[in-house]
């Protein structure tokens, strides 16, 4: 896997617009509402500013204002949520919003401080409450909201096994508290069962407004010209954001059939292998009907669901209250209103949404009435449009080929993660789309892995696992290909090792010794290359922290891999000297486990002495100076479990005094001073004793 350089936004910026001018040229032929997808990304996608601390560091015992944060129980693309304790004026449990943010990326705080403004309008006890918005020193902004207990709405009934009406029942109070937000202009964009949770009441509760939307004419509206919402719940015209139906009320209708399909057949209306097949089917595909997947659910509840699936909002349910009532209606036994499409209805919508294929059985049937001596005129001229289609497929290709160097210049310098997210996916798509065509363009193939892997991380990061190891299982595919193809490329091996590696940490079994197996292979064919000693020194580490029996084998080995990368190279990279510290940390835990404390000590103090020598070197990166922090707070314990109690006072208060500074800086790792200032309470309390004894 190449390493990815981040050039200057400023002095790339005409080189961008030259690249992006000459794929268009070149991708003319190319279908136009993909092309329009592509060029959304170069007009919305901002290279990323100076960074902010992030909410995703944050730890258990972190302080927030009055609130101290206990665990994390879910996130999104652009925000975390925790579990945390308000201790003030009264103690009580409630969950954080965190947003993700860069100072350079203000699309997600507009966000952020709509869906604060949208809550703050809307009361209802079917929808979350907000408690407290705020903003932190540096920056970054969270809301602060009552802690639900309960379960999304597919898992709640899978778990209790609902029948048709019990379902009909949940999603016609989630139609109630809807209608509550559209009485107000609001639209909520993004209702899936992720966001419907069902508390041991069965009280339904609507979560994340975060693109929820004004829908009257006079209200805030930013038009950003990204797709937003869940693949698989959107509406047809949320794809197209030059629609005004992109912000009415029909859209909920749809989101709610979208979900009511997935409670009944245990998937999404449309699902498809990737993003843009899965906008393609959105919009020209029908769904298929419920009882095809479901024959026991009632055909009433399928009307319902169908209607508010209709690809024209003129032909789902006006609003949401009549939605409910006919769903109301359903849970009664009575008969609904919704009715099937009429044969004239749906063979107009086939026409519309097949209108190629509809042209094309027309001129089929003009062809099947002329006369036996035209056919050979006719297929003529059918194999010179055939001979120009594969031209022009090629050049569409070449344009689709040229698009990768501006969106790789573009993820590589987007920090935001929904959006750094969403242009890799494209990318991912394009790749595939030009690979149908090019299947053994190793090049490709090889951007192609290594875009998936990017991806595998990006989506990782956002508590995405499932997806990311589908991803990273792709990659691995590509990656084992090529090399299989040059089994004496010590790069693709190294790719092998990244992506194997990346699984283990993604907790896919058997992928460690693999991984390892893959990385002495680049270094048998490349022996001596810094980088890979590096990762051979991290992997080894890796297999001695989970070992039982070998850990000084594999501290050796290790040590070996490090000894081996001249100091010059470890001086342009401190986290390879970082490594050495690991090393003796380890040790440390490998003594303790045998009830070896003095040399448990010898090696803390050891650790100790490598991550102060980073701090010194590297005084603006906190991760430095938190090791030194939590050496010591290491080799305090081991002190006062020595009965060096005095000693460990000493060396404990050091590391309270490094910590409050650190904390005071980035207030993220407070919990470090926190801990440290709880050991010295604990010190205390057995000098105390000891002395009254």
């Amino acid at each position: 896997m190449k390493d990815q350089h981040n050039s200057s936004p400023s002095s790339d910026s005409h080189a961008d617009q030259e690249h992006w001018n000459n794929a268009a040229e070149q991708a003319k032929f190319m279908d136009e509402s993909l092309w329009e997808t592509v060029a959304s990304v170069s007009d919305t996608a901002t290279p990323a500013g100076d960074e902010v601390p992030v909410a995703d560091q944050w730890q258990p015992g972190t302080k927030l204002g009055r609130y101290i944060l206990q665990h994390e129980i879910g996130r999104g693309g652009n925000s975390v949520v925790f579990r945390a304790i308000r201790t003030q004026p009264v103690e009580r449990t409630v969950a954080i919003k965190v947003l993700f943010e860069n100072t350079a990326m203000q699309n997600n705080a507009s966000r952020f401080d709509r869906e604060r403004l949208i809550l703050s309008e809307l009361d209802h006890p079917g929808i979350a409450k907000i408690l407290e918005a705020n903003t932190t020193d540096t920056g970054l902004h969270y809301l602060v909201m009552p802690l639900i207990d309960g379960v999304t709405i597919d898992h709640y009934v899978e778990q209790n096994h609902c029948d048709a009406k019990q379902i009909a029942t949940l999603l016609l109070s989630v139609t109630r508290a809807i209608e509550h937000a559209h009485q107000r202009h609001i639209v909520h964009r993004d209702l899936t069962p992720s966001n419907i949770l069902v508390t041991k009441s069965t009280q339904t509760i609507v979560t994340d407004f975060g693109i929820a939307r004004w829908s009257n004419a006079n209200a805030p509206r930013t038009i950003s010209g990204i797709v937003l919402g869940t693949p698989g719940y959107l509406a047809p015209e949320q794809c197209s954001t030059d629609s005004n139906d992109a912000f009415q009320p029909t859209i909920d209708v749809y989101g709610l059939g979208a979900t009511l399909y997935r409670l009944l057949t245990g998937r999404p209306p449309f699902r498809e292998s990737s993003l843009i097949d899965t906008l393609t089917a959105l919009q020209r595909n029908q769904v298929v009907p419920i009882r095809q997947l479901a024959p026991s659910v009632p055909a009433d509840l399928e009307v319902i669901c169908l209607k508010c699936l209709s690809k024209d909002p003129a032909d789902r349910y006006r609003t949401v209250g009549e939605l409910g009532d006919d769903l109301q209606r359903f849970a009664r036994g009575i008969s609904v209103q919704a009715r099937h499409l009429s044969r004239t209805r749906r063979l107009t919508e086939w026409v519309r949404l097949n209108r190629t294929v509809t042209a094309l059985s027309a001129a089929l049937l003009l062809t099947g009435l002329i006369a036996l001596a035209g056919i050979t005129i006719l297929w003529q001229s059918a194999a010179k449009r055939y001979i120009q289609a594969e031209e022009n497929l090629d050049v569409a290709h070449n344009g689709l080929n040229a698009l990768f160097v501006p969106l790789n210049h573009l993820a590589a310098n987007i920090q935001d993660p929904e959006e750094k997210a969403m242009v890799l996916e494209k990318t991912v798509d394009l790749y595939e789309l030009v690979l149908q065509r090019r299947p053994d363009d190793e090049a490709l193939l090889d951007q192609f892995a290594t875009t998936l892997h990017q991806w595998t991380m990006m989506l990782n990061a956002s508590g995405q696992q499932e997806r990311a190891r589908d991803s990273e299982t792709r990659a691995l595919a590509v990656f084992r290909q090529l090399s299989e193809r040059h089994p004496d490329n010590a790069q693709y091996h190294f790719d092998l090792f990244h992506v194997l590696f990346q699984l283990h940490s993604l907790q896919v079994d058997g992928t460690l010794e693999p991984a390892k197996d893959e990385m002495l292979q680049a270094l048998r064919l490349r022996p001596g290359d810094a980088d890979f000693l590096d990762a051979a020194a991290s992997i080894t580490l890796v297999q001695a922290q989970q070992s039982e029996g070998n850990v000084e084998e594999f501290l050796a080995e290790a040590r070996r891999y490090l000894e081996q990368i001249p100091p010059e190279a470890i001086k342009e990279k401190p986290q390879r000297m970082r490594h050495f510290g690991t090393i003796a940390e380890i040790e440390a835990n490998h003594y303790e486990r045998q009830h070896d404390l003095p040399n448990a000590l010898a090696s803390i103090a050891k650790a100790s002495t490598v991550f102060a020598a980073l701090a010194g070197q590297q005084p603006n990166v906190p991760a430095f100076q938190i090791d030194h922090v939590r050496s010591r707070c290491r080799e305090a314990r081991i002190l006062a479990e020595l009965d060096q109690r005095e000693k460990a006072v000493h060396v404990i208060s050091q590391a309270l005094a490094d910590a409050k500074r650190v904390a005071g800086e980035f207030p993220i790792y407070q919990s470090h001073a926190d801990v440290c200032q709880n050991l010295i309470e604990q010190l205390a309390q057995q000098n105390s004793e000891a002395t009254t004894e």
